[in-house]
């Protein structure tokens, strides 16, 4: 029984994943770094009373009444903090991004490298009750 998973899953890698196109495979691993960096930049505890980025970015959309160490409140620690991220993260694997937060279609926090993404990308969306949307595009 292992031995037939095993070649079942060498069929799978040989036909499925090797034969696709390099224009493929970039495509895929575009979504897949948008898709896992945002889930994962959700999820980062920060220096703003241990909050994390998810609950920042509630806040920011509502009231922005979280007054983070250094006198900064949410809207503008999501800022520095997104972006010092994204810059030790994207940026160091070449990859270039652009991250926003819109509360009800306004734009609250817009982030992008200084070459932005003017080729092929990727985004990925990540909706909050009350119409808040956080998106996040990778690309080349």
């Amino acid at each position: 029984v292992v031995i037939l998973v095993s070649l079942g899953m060498l069929f799978l890698l040989k036909f499925v994943i090797l034969s696709s196109s390099p224009g493929e495979r970039a495509q895929f691993t575009r979504s897949e770094l948008a898709t896992n960096t945002l889930n994962a930049l959700m999820l980062t505890r920060t220096e703003c009373y241990g909050m994390n980025i998810a609950a920042l970015v509630q806040d920011c959309a509502s009231l922005n009444s979280v007054e983070c160490p250094g006198g900064r409140r949410s809207c503008d620690f999501l800022e520095g903090e997104v972006g010092f991220i994204l810059e030790k993260t994207l940026l160091q694997w070449k990859k270039h991004f652009e991250f926003t937060l819109k509360s009800r279609g306004v734009t609250l926090v817009e982030l992008e490298d200084e070459f932005g993404c003017s080729g092929s990308q990727d985004k990925h969306s990540q909706p909050f009750s009350g119409g808040i949307l956080v998106e996040l595009s990778v690309c080349d």
